[in-house]
């Protein structure tokens, strides 16, 4: 749990250096070029700062877990307030865009201090396990194969084995559209579409098993599969519109838009290293 608070600071501060960065960057430039570009950079470094706040109440409860919901919380009021404020919805001067920014930088800070200090008293056990070892990953497969690994153990293999195959389709479907879009040019791009359908059909086909092998709440099953599939399909929208329309035939490559798209695909990703985490640890206690 530490761990996960550590990396939270970290990214927190990220956050408030990113936004202090546009905040500069508008100021000099306005809304145009780099600055333009960077406005929506918060978004994305936002998503990074959700460790402390994914954790059930089982894990994370109490006092600990209200500050995790304020620390988040300031980070989204900050978001927003910068937005609003340099997209000229609302005037605002640039020195108190600094200085709120500075007064909510400071609030995160104190929280997540205080986090830590509460965090170690409780002294709560970090739940992630280590990487097998070579020994435990041939017991592993030999219980498995011979039917002899535990339900727990079967799910957290079939759960893990559906992750690959999902994450060898996410890159299939990112490089191989791309690609494909240049290749087949705008007379051909039916063809791209209709291969991109028949994977993605696939894809979520896999996604809906692995979550099903690694949840068990039929709630929490729909909620995840419908949130990491609408967020990834969204990535890749972004991605073959920018490629398969706005600059089809060109030689123009949109890192920024690449990059906002794989943004919508860090559900997906978090939700695979959960299942990856819930492997090593279900498996490391086998062989306690």
């Amino acid at each position: 749990m530490n761990r996960k608070l550590n990396i939270l600071m970290f990214y927190n501060t990220v956050f408030h250096i990113n936004n202090f960065i546009l905040i500069l960057l508008v100021y000099l430039f306005g809304l145009n070029s780099i600055a333009a570009l960077w406005l929506f950079t918060p978004f994305i470094s936002i998503l990074f700062t959700t460790s402390m706040i994914e954790n059930s109440k089982k894990i994370l409860s109490g006092t600990v877990r209200k500050l995790s919901i304020i620390d988040f919380l300031s980070r989204c009021f900050i978001l927003f307030f910068n937005f609003f404020a340099l997209s000229n919805l609302v005037h605002i001067p640039y020195i108190y865009l600094f200085g709120v920014g500075i007064i909510f930088m400071m609030i995160n800070i104190y929280v997540e201090v205080r986090m830590k200090k509460l965090l170690s008293h409780i002294q709560q056990k970090d739940v992630e396990g280590g990487s097998l070892t070579k020994e435990e990953f041939n017991d592993l497969i030999d219980d498995y194969v011979n039917d002899k690994s535990s339900s727990e153990t079967s799910k957290s293999v079939q759960s893990i084995v559906y992750m690959g195959y999902s994450n060898v389709l996410i890159i299939v479907l990112v490089i191989g559209g791309i690609i494909s879009f240049d290749l087949f040019g705008v007379k051909n791009r039916w063809i791209v579409l209709l291969i991109v359908f028949l994977f993605l059909a696939i894809y979520l086909y896999l996604t809906a098993i692995k979550i099903r092998s690694y949840y068990n709440d039929k709630k929490r099953i729909k909620a995840i599969n419908i949130r990491d599939n609408i967020t990834l399909v969204v990535g890749l929208s972004i991605i073959y519109i920018l490629h398969g329309v706005v600059y089809i035939g060109e030689s123009t490559f949109n890192f920024f838009g690449i990059f906002l798209a794989c943004a919508f695909f860090l559900p997906t990703f978090k939700t695979n290293q959960a299942i990856r985490s819930n492997f090593y640890k279900t498996n490391k206690n086998k062989h306690k």
